[in-house]
Parts: C-alpha cells; sequence; structure tokens
C-alpha cells in the first residue's frame, strides 16, 4: 500500500514558477539600466559625453542640479560650456596667490598663505602680496588623484579638499580611494536594490519589473520603483501577490491596523 503523495505548499508552487519566469537580466538584487532603456531610461543627458539618464530639461540629476545653481541660464549656453566631468571629477579651487598650486583652503588661498595673510592683519586682498615664499613639493608632484593637479598638503597624497574628504572616510587604502573618483558610480536614483527584501519578495518585484518591460505601456524610473521598495522594507509583509496579512509580535500587533497588499506589486 501506497501512501498519497505529498500537497505541494501553493507558495512552494509560487516560488517554483517565479524562479522559472523571471528572466537571467532581472534575476539581481541591483538592477541598473542603460539610459536608452524603453521603460526604465529617461535618455541620456545631453550634456556631451556625459552617460548618465536624463531626469529634467533633457539633463542628468547632477548637470541639472548645476544648472539651476548657475541661476537656469540659456540651456543651448549652458549645455555647450559645462564640463560633462561629475561633481567629484571636477577640478578643486586653486589658491588666488600667483604661482601658488596650492588647493584652496581660507579666503580663497591655500592654508600657508592664508597664514601669512592673517599675520599682516588681513590688508585688502586685491593688493595684497605675500611677504615670503612657502615651502614647495618637488617639482611635478600632485594630489594623487588622476584629474587634480593640485600641489598635495603637506605630507599627504592628496591636495586640500581631496585629503579632507580622504580623512572623513575614515583614512581608507590610499590607491583604492584615488580610484574611486575614475570609476563611473551607479547613483540611488540609478538603480534599483532588492537585497533588503526577502528572496521570494524580490523575485516577485523582479518579475513585476520584467512584466512592466515586456508590456512597454509606460515610463518606470528607478526612483518610483524604489519607492515601493522602501515602503516593503518598512513593514513585515512578506507576500506581495497572495493578500496575507502583514504579522508581528507582542501587544502593538494587535493593536496595529494589519494591512493587505492587493493585486501586482
Amino acid at each position: 500500500m501506497t501512501g498519497r503523495p505529498a500537497a505541494v505548499a501553493p507558495r512552494t508552487r509560487l516560488l517554483e514558477r517565479l524562479l522559472g519566469a523571471v528572466r537571467p537580466e532581472f534575476r539581481s538584487s541591483l538592477l541598473v539600466f542603460d539610459a536608452d532603456d524603453p521603460v526604465f531610461g529617461g535618455g541620456a543627458c545631453r550634456i556631451e559625453q556625459c552617460r548618465r539618464p536624463a531626469r529634467g530639461q533633457g539633463m542628468c540629476p547632477g548637470h541639472l542640479q548645476r544648472w539651476v545653481n548657475q541661476g537656469r541660464p540659456d540651456l543651448a549656453v549652458f549645455v555647450a560650456a559645462t564640463d560633462p566631468g561629475w561633481q567629484r571629477q571636477r577640478p578643486n579651487a586653486r589658491c588666488r596667490v600667483d604661482g601658488c598650486g596650492y588647493g584652496s583652503a581660507r579666503s580663497g588661498m591655500c592654508e600657508l598663505h592664508g597664514q601669512q595673510w592673517q599675520r599682516a592683519g588681513r590688508p585688502d586682498l586685491e593688493e595684497w602680496r605675500p611677504d615670503r615664499p612657502i615651502k614647495q613639493p618637488a617639482a611635478g608632484v600632485t594630489c594623487r588623484i588622476e584629474h587634480c593637479r593640485l600641489w598635495p598638503q603637506a605630507a599627504s597624497p592628496f591636495c586640500h579638499a581631496h585629503r579632507q574628504t580622504w580623512n572623513a572616510n575614515g583614512r581608507p587604502d590610499i590607491d583604492e580611494f584615488a580610484a574611486g573618483f575614475s570609476r563611473d558610480v551607479v547613483t540611488e536614483d540609478e538603480a534599483i536594490r532588492l537585497d533588503r527584501l526577502g528572496p521570494q519578495l524580490a523575485l516577485e518585484i523582479q518579475y513585476a519589473l520584467q512584466c512592466r518591460r515586456d508590456e512597454h505601456t509606460t515610463k518606470t524610473f528607478p526612483t518610483v520603483v524604489m519607492q515601493v521598495v522602501r515602503f516593503l522594507t518598512t513593514t513585515t509583509v512578506n507576500r506581495c501577490s497572495t493578500g496575507r496579512k502583514a504579522t508581528g509580535n507582542g501587544r502593538s500587533a494587535g493593536r496595529r491596523r494589519r494591512t493587505r497588499t492587493r493585486g501586482r506589486c
């Protein structure tokens, strides 16, 4: 006599179906889409050589903010003249004293010239001239950041501003820190991060995104998807498509209004 086959739990069946349905390009906890993606992209930034997706006025968030900070000048003029590099890849301010290659630290001057100016009684900067030369690094030595041509500060391998950033980040490995300024970094507005969701809930979100791509019905920027993801991570919802109640513990859970998820995520 043989026993009746054990029934497969609905949750297990759903998980198996999701595993078979979600394509490899969506099976990641970090999803990043090209700027020209028909659903999740916004087109390339109109600033030449900038590869980030556009979000407003045809520009990426970084160049859009730069345009706003400059008082919203004529767009055609701004697009033609602005630096395509990200803010962290743009040159830092140089000391205003002629011939000085240190970075600006105080009143537009490096620390050494700023100290001399302070001791001189803070005269008019347009007329003031240093009374003695300052110590300079060896010829040709500059900040370790590839695009920065400023002199390194004291015994540091970095200029004034980059040294401050290095210190603020806990003084990581010098080579790794320097290389980070040359890499293209995925910003929060370009990525969909699912690593804080449970495996099945992440799969359901991935499947929903895959369906949205296949349907080609509307644009869906990663920032919008992340609003949903953040909501899910702040609730105790475990399932996205079955209508299960949220779970909790203790007396507070009994008082809390239980929520249900309805329809597709």
